[in-house]
């Protein structure tokens, strides 16, 4: 079980760093994305050869070099989180400053682990280190130099990306917050492996983590193999769910933001057909409708419909009257209708456009068509709200029925722009 939870995460990590290598190949690479490749290979990299079948294997030439292996790009991996996140939150020669000091810190480490691994050991190293903590003082060193780093590591990732999260948007901001529960995992790890050494030391204890090959089968076969298989596991799989979340996150910004504006284009084209039917000229390209399949092109269509709507409102203010603005909004109020304003100007529309089909003679004095409410002026999101409200109160109040032509429109089929 524990091995193939091992190969899961290492096929996602691989694949996922594929896939963004030969994109980041083909439209140009950034500090960043190479970054987020190298993250990804090298948490492949960790879990393809710390899995109990690859160690198996290379145990029969080198014993445990698959672990020095893996806890190597696993600090890789961890240097390289952060570089993501920085690369992401700040400049690129800010991003590099930061970076230095750590790079030193990887390297060193590194250079540790290293010596400490090929040092002479006074027992043949094979599964958990564990079980030879009491009696092999490299070994301690080697632990508590990998822990710290990774440790720190995880910890500044924990960090940045949650005080970032909080000035990004959705997808970006619940990717960050994953990588950031990531860290805490991370931070969890490295606890819990600084107090097995403490343990081991303190009392002389020769138990490793899993059988007595030092083998954990099973993530949960013991505690100790929960600290090394389990919070590895799921701390590596919340942190490429996180990164995934975090590189798609622009993406699916504007797929979540026209998904909205297809909504909207939708929602006030009741209020656009009868402003249309009314007063064709406002579509400038008459001979051209056409149905709306695709999210593509939906902000130009909709902020056209918006132009458009605005042009059938000044078209149609000579016969407005003030007088059914006051009544509806009496009436409505003492009924305890929702939305009044709208309520109001869908009314005055309605009245508006029947006037007109009756062939009624214009205001002399015509009012001036109502701005939005306070706050929508001037902001586009806001004002289509608006209209999405009006055109909703068009079709379906009941205190504007009454002053609905039912001569005024016709039923669209398709979207026309």
């Amino acid at each position: 079980m524990a091995a193939i939870l091992f190969y899961v995460v290492a096929t996602a990590a691989l694949a996922a760093a594929f896939v963004r290598a030969r994109r980041a190949a083909a439209n140009g690479s950034t500090p960043a994305s190479n970054a987020y490749v190298a993250l990804l290979t090298a948490l492949g990299v960790t879990f393809a050869v710390m899995a109990t079948p690859s160690q198996a294997w290379v145990n029969r030439f080198v014993p445990d070099l698959f672990k020095l292996v893996g806890n190597c790009s696993s600090l890789i991996a961890a240097f390289f989180g952060e570089a993501l996140i920085l690369y992401t939150s700040y400049t690129r020669e800010r991003a590099r400053m930061k970076l230095r000091l750590r790079l030193v810190g990887l390297l060193a480490v590194l250079g540790v682990l290293v010596v400490a691994f090929f040092w002479p050991h006074p027992v043949t190293l094979t599964g958990s280190f564990d079980a030879y903590l009491a009696i092999d003082p490299t070994l301690v060193v080697y632990t508590l130099a990998y822990s710290l780093f990774v440790g720190a590591a995880a910890g500044d990732i924990a960090i940045m990306s949650w005080r970032f999260s909080r000035h990004t948007a959705r997808y970006l901001r619940a990717g960050l917050r994953v990588i950031a529960v990531a860290g805490v995992g991370g931070v969890i790890y490295a606890a819990a492996k600084i107090a097995i050494v403490v343990e081991h030391v303190a009392t002389d204890s020769r138990q490793g983590a899993g059988d007595e090959a030092g083998v954990c089968h099973a993530t949960f076969d013991s505690p100790a193999c929960a600290v090394v298989v389990g919070i590895p596991g799921a701390t590596v799989l919340a942190l490429v769910i996180g990164v995934l979340l975090a590189s798609g996150a622009t993406r699916m910004d504007r797929i979540h933001r026209r998904g909205g504006q297809l909504r909207a284009y939708r929602r006030i084209e009741p209020l656009w057909s009868h402003l249309h039917d009314a007063f064709p000229e406002i579509a400038r390209m008459p001979d051209e409708p056409h149905a709306i399949t695709e999210l593509r092109g939906i902000e130009w269509h909709l902020a056209r419909r918006l132009v458009q709507i605005r042009d059938g409102l000044l078209l149609l203010a000579p016969h407005r009257n003030p007088a059914i603005a006051n009544e509806v909004r009496t009436a409505a109020r003492q009924a305890g209708a929702g939305d009044l304003d709208a309520v109001v100007e869908a009314a005055e529309i309605a009245a508006a456009l029947k006037a007109r089909a009756a062939r009624t003679a214009p205001v002399l004095d015509p009012p001036d068509p109502p701005d939005p409410p306070r706050g929508h002026l001037g902001d586009i999101d806001a004002e289509i709200e608006w209209l999405q409200r009006v055109s909703r109160a068009f079709t379906r109040s009941p205190f504007v029925a009454p002053y609905r032509s039912p001569f005024v429109g016709k039923e669209t089929h398709g979207w026309r722009t």
